[in-house]
């Protein structure tokens, strides 16, 4: 799907990887409200949603609406690095989501010039 100029000016003031490592600090995490959310934020806003409409990210098969917790490796590890967490929540889902907080793809297409 291709994005606007207007769709990427607002794209860019939200990162939805920019997840606090450490914890979730209770943030409310639900697919099903979240899915409704985006495609309210979407419509409302006259916006084309870039986001998979049943949450699934196509590269990595993970629930982009749900928690998931990662394990540091070794070398993360050897500098006290603790695990984190990725996900959108329902808060976060009320603004444009561009791309899967677990893998980092992005599901922005860029309209030709």
């Amino acid at each position: 799907m291709a994005v606007t100029v207007k769709e990427l000016r607002e794209v860019l003031m939200y990162d939805p990887g920019n997840i606090k490592p450490g914890g979730t600090d209770m943030q409310k995490y639900n697919v099903n409200e979240s899915i409704q959310n985006q495609k309210e934020y979407c419509a409302t806003k006259g916006y084309s949603q870039v986001a998979p409409r049943d949450g699934i990210c196509g590269n990595c098969g993970l629930q982009i609406y749900s928690v998931v917790y990662h394990e540091p490796n070794n070398f993360q590890k050897s500098f006290g690095m603790q695990g984190w967490v990725t996900g959108v929540s329902t808060e976060e889902s009320k603004m444009l989501v561009i791309g899967c907080p677990h893998c980092r793809h992005s599901f922005i297409r860029l309209a030709p010039a």
